[in-house]
């Protein structure tokens, strides 16, 4: 005891002198522990019993230099080989975001519309003839925070509640006092940034007072119809009375654990308490503090959506998240409740009925019937795309083009390895302007032919404006008109556009229950994702195919978790693109569902592209799925999965667009075959998921700035689902990226329209920066184009300020690879309108380089001597021209100096008369000396 208070008296002593920082030698933390309870001082152990040494060591150095102590770092890395670093030019940038407060509604009378006064909804107009009234407004995180809280799947979606709310507030303006009905079919996704746009539309009432009522949003230039019902006169009844409270008899329920925290859990918790009386349970509902302009709603969305979380406690529910869909009979009684009472009935299989009152028992508001579904069932198609060959294009001329003919043979894999090769050396040839014609391709009659069109997509990425994709159905001649691809039908050329997927596109079988499902790649990323969720569906025999089979990581606790599900899991080594491997493997199998998710990647930009890496990528992606497809011939379910990168183009990724363009094409021969067939070109997935757990943050970055947005899991599998057509497009687009991209690529014109007509500064020749060029300074023009270059640089980066990066450092050190580099190389040849060399930043490494490589290409014709005077004469007579002097003071000024350069012009030809003095070719030593002699200074 004595030692233990020695010990304290110590540190309290060396804490009066000004100790503040206990560094402790020895095997664990015990004095530490004891000096934090003797003082408030900061203490580090140096080692620890349950760490790595050398971890404990370097945390301890760390922790004390952290609160000040000095530490000498040279001799603490001494011998270890450890260098200083530079820091990235960014590493101490600094942003700042501020709380902001919801918008306030403005006054829109100007505009000929009438405010409706509501936190979602900021005027109405009335349509003329009868034609009934629509609502607008705009929906956003920012105005509306706690729509931050309403998360199903990772995806943050206007609750459904909330448009009842908005059916509410719609019927108002027409005198109507009930939802009748209100069915909710497709999810309103909220963007983390910016608004979405809402339209209301209510009918005139009929002749029984019931008008029609749909509620939309805008996705970029397409409106979607989330919601429809009927909005009816006669007003509901309240149905409760909640003035004693709690009811005699109710017994209270212990809400402990009730929320279970999964990814699609409750929004607004909100439920404080509840009772069961009979078969109905009750509760007390309360918004949370933060919550604001309660008073503005009729009933806030965040409250009844609280209010449908005790849907959980009756009776027979079933575990989990229900969200909203199908509304009967909803009335509105009193306004503005922030906590209510609640009364719910029935069960959530069978329809729910509602019944809310305030604090003080009176009514609030009543639903007849409420239908709910579980999440998994609430998915959208907004994200499911096909591509539609319906634009009749007219035919142009392009120049000096080569036309190649490149068509399939009998044997499939060896034409699909062909043409590759032989479309890539096409691409590869300087300056080579080539259309590639096949035969076959769209309507899946040459599907070996289809790697052509993958291949060359991505050649347009990264070399843009020198090729063509035209296929040719029958025996027509190729055309080539202003489009990237076209397909020829009947002599007429039509251009692809992508276009929304409608849910009942074509039939697809649901997976067979007692039938053997194979899924290639199924034992990691996507395949074994899809083995859950088949299993999850009823599946109870799969075959999980890859090249390591039982070795694979993670194979023995895969399994378990389906035989959790159900089902039992064979999983088998097997090279799929190998035929007689795969072969022997489905030998005595009888196959019902296919699943073809195996793949690689190998990235690299046509300049280092090989057939070696070519066949590489298709074998286990292409090879694989024809061999598949003769193997198993016709099955319940015949599913590829494919890649966007083939539909769109990919730079860096000819290879892989190659391989996916085969199977989409694959899908569109096995349909045109009677068989099934559906190929999904994916978009990129969330870390962690497929072909995107291979890419680093900078291509997630890159694909995020063109527009391309990462598929959530769960979102995924919804789209997986929803796909019947033989090839879909399930992608996620964020359309005003798109829009503000600025060039729009021809396959999402249908999607994202742009104006047709140009802005008047960009509509007179020599605009952008070749103007700004000839209107400045020389000495000011290296400025300007190193703006110019810093500007796209810190684009592709994803940088924020153009001015942390150093013109003197080389590309490659700022963060350049050579995919970042096409993307660079295409946005600055864009913006000057000049084709720019592909080893564009080998041979300029820093933008100091760039800007001496660019200048001269851009002023080539700036006049020099003479001429260089006559051209700055004209801008200034330009200048005097379109100026309005008003000071005549300024006025006397600068016609004074215009005096002075006129009588010193004049002077210095006399001067070159008289003495020979030779301006044109004088130095500026020579000036110099001149202005001297006539100044009297020599």
């Amino acid at each position: 005891m004595r030692e233990a208070v020695r010990f304290g008296d110590a540190v309290r002593a060396m804490v009066d002198d000004g100790v503040g920082t206990f560094l402790e030698l020895g095997p664990d933390g015990t004095l530490s522990a004891m000096i934090q309870e003797t003082a408030e001082v900061t203490t580090v152990p140096m080692l620890r019993r349950d760490c790595d040494e050398e971890e404990s060591a370097v945390t301890a150095v760390a922790g004390v230099f952290a609160h000040g102590v000095a530490v000498d770092w040279e001799a603490f890395f001494a011998g270890t080989g450890a260098r200083r670093v530079e820091l990235p030019t960014y590493a101490f940038q600094r942003e700042r975001f501020w709380p902001e407060w919801p918008a306030a509604t403005g006054d829109v009378s100007g505009a000929g519309l009438e405010s409706v006064e509501h936190p979602l909804l900021g005027a109405a107009v009335e349509l003329p003839d009868g034609g009934g009234v629509i609502l607008t407004g705009r929906l956003s995180l920012r105005t509306q925070p706690w729509l931050a809280d309403h998360v199903v799947h990772r995806r943050v979606l206007f609750p459904g509640t909330g448009f009842v709310e908005l059916a509410l507030r719609a019927g108002d303006e027409l005198g109507l006092q009930q939802i009748e009905e209100l069915t909710l079919y497709v999810p309103l996704e909220l963007p983390e940034t910016g608004a979405v746009p809402v339209r209301v539309r209510v009918s005139e009432p009929d002749a029984n007072g019931r008008a029609e009522i749909d509620v939309f949003s805008r996705d970029g230039e397409e409106w979607i119809r989330h919601a429809t019902g009927v909005l009816g006169a006669t007003a509901v009844e309240p149905v409760w009375d909640a003035g004693h409270w709690p009811p005699t008899g109710a017994v209270e329920l212990d809400l402990t654990g009730f929320y279970d925290g999964t990814e699609y859990g409750p929004t607004f918790q909100g439920v404080t308490a509840a009772w069961r009386v009979g078969d109905d349970v009750l509760a007390e509902v309360t918004l949370p503090d933060r919550v604001r302009d309660v008073a503005a709603f009729g009933i806030h969305p965040a409250l009844l959506d609280a209010v449908l979380h005790g849907a959980a406690l009756l009776e027979g529910a079933e575990p989990g998240t229900l969200l909203p869909y199908a509304w009967t009979g909803v009335g509105l009684h009193a306004s503005g409740a922030a906590t209510v009472r609640v009364r719910l009935s029935g069960s959530a299989s069978e329809g729910i009925g509602i019944a809310v009152a305030d604090g003080t028992g009176k009514s609030v508001a009543t639903v007849g019937t409420l239908h709910l579904r579980a999440p998994e069932h609430v998915h959208s198609v907004r994200s499911l795309y096909r591509v539609e060959w319906s634009t009749s294009v007219p035919a142009v001329e392009v120049g000096d083009v080569r036309f190649v003919e490149l068509v399939g043979g009998a044997d499939v894999v060896a034409s699909v390895h062909e043409l590759a090769v032989r479309a890539l050396e096409l691409v590869r040839e300087p300056d080579a302007r080539v259309v590639f014609v096949t035969r076959g391709v769209v309507g899946g009659a040459d599907p070996a032919a289809a790697v052509v069109w993958g291949l060359v997509r991505s050649a347009q990425r990264e070399l843009p404006g020198r090729f063509w994709l035209v296929d040719v159905e029958g025996d027509g001649d190729p055309v080539v008109t202003g489009e990237p691809e076209v397909v020829v039908r009947g002599g007429e050329a039509f251009a692809a556009r992508l276009v929304r997927a409608g849910a009942d596109e074509g039939e697809r079988q649901p997976w067979s229950a007692d039938g053997l499902v194979l899924i290639t790649g199924g034992t990691g990323g996507l395949g074994a994702l899809v083995a859950r969720h088949v299993a999850g569906q009823g599946v109870r025999r799969l075959l999980l195919l890859s090249r390591r089979g039982p070795a694979a990581e993670g194979v023995s606790e895969l399994v378990a978790e389906l035989a959790g599900l159900g089902a039992d899991a064979e999983v088998v080594a097997c090279d799929v693109g190998d035929r007689a491997a795969l072969a022997r493997v489905l030998d005595g199998r009888v196959v019902s569902g296919v699943v073809h998710a195996a793949g690689v990647l190998d990235d690299g930009v046509l300049e280092g592209m090989t057939p070696q890496r070519l066949d590489g990528v298709l074998r286990p992606k292409a090879d694989a799925a024809w061999y598949l497809h003769e193997l198993v011939g016709d099955v319940d379910q015949f599913v590829v999965f494919s890649s966007v990168a083939g539909v769109f183009g990919a730079a860096g990724q000819a290879n892989y667009a190659a391989a996916n363009a085969f199977l989409d094409a694959l899908a569109v021969h096995r349909r045109a075959l009677g068989w099934s067939g559906v190929s999904l070109a994916w978009g990129p997935w969330e870390q962690g998921a497929g072909m995107t757990e291979q890419l680093a943050a900078a291509d997630v970055a890159r694909m995020r700035r063109s527009g391309v947005l990462p598929l959530a899991g769960t979102e995924g599998l919804a789209l997986f689902d929803a796909a019947t057509g033989p090839a879909m497009v399930p992608v996620k687009l964020d359309l005003a990226a798109l829009r503000a991209s600025g060039e729009v690529p021809a396959l999402l014109r249908g999607l994202v329209r742009t104006p047709a007509r140009p802005t008047a500064a960009t509509a007179y020749a020599g605009g952008g920066i070749v103007a700004a060029l000839g209107a400045a300074a020389p000495a000011d023009r290296p400025e300007l184009v190193l703006e110019l270059i810093l500007k796209h640089a810190t684009a592709v980066l994803g940088h924020g300020d153009a001015v942390e990066l150093s013109p003197d450092r080389r590309f490659q050190d700022l963060g350049f690879d050579s995919l970042i580099a096409v993307e660079f190389r295409n946005r600055i040849g864009a913006e000057i309108g000049q084709r720019l060399p592909a080893a564009l930043l080998f041979d300029y490494p820093t933008p100091a380089d760039l800007v001496d490589h660019l200048l001269p290409r851009l002023v080539a014709d700036e006049p020099t001597g003479p001429a260089a005077l006559l051209a700055d004469l004209d801008r200034l007579e330009r200048a005097l021209d379109e100026t309005t002097v008003d000071d005549e003071r300024l006025r006397r000024q600068i016609a004074g100096r215009l005096e002075v350069l006129r009588g010193r012009w004049a002077a210095g030809r006399q001067e070159e008369e008289e003495d020979g003095f030779d301006v044109e070719s004088a130095t500026d030593d020579d000036m110099f000396r001149m202005l001297d002699d006539e100044l009297g200074l020599n």
